[in-house]
């Protein structure tokens, strides 16, 4: 069987022809690109700024706990102080809430 003229293959189009081929682009359709990469910008704005109080709430969730601990320890110490006065054991608790606190804060 052999091959008719309309039926064989065609030679692959070269790379620069087929670039001719794509019909320029016209100012509507920059205008369209440029509206595309403001849209996605503005999204990614939005997200950054979504994920930005998704994590602020969830650190503010995780640490208050261990501000209410702390500020218990703080009251139980004062207690301790009225009742046997100031000694270095309160001392050296108050450094380390002091420290807690700026870890917490």
């Amino acid at each position: 069987m052999t091959l008719s003229s309309s039926t064989a293959f065609l030679p692959p189009r070269s790379i620069a022809s087929a670039a001719t081929s794509q019909p320029p682009l016209t100012e509507a359709v920059i205008l369209w690109i440029g509206h595309l990469v403001y849209s996605a910008n503005m999204c990614a704005s939005r997200l950054d700024a979504t994920i930005s109080r998704m994590i602020e709430r969830a650190l503010i969730a995780a640490l208050t706990p261990f501000k209410e601990s702390i500020d218990a320890l703080v009251a139980r110490i004062r207690v301790c102080e009225r009742a046997e006065g100031v000694t270095h054991e309160v001392n050296a608790l108050k450094v380390a809430i002091a420290e807690l606190r700026k870890d917490v804060d």
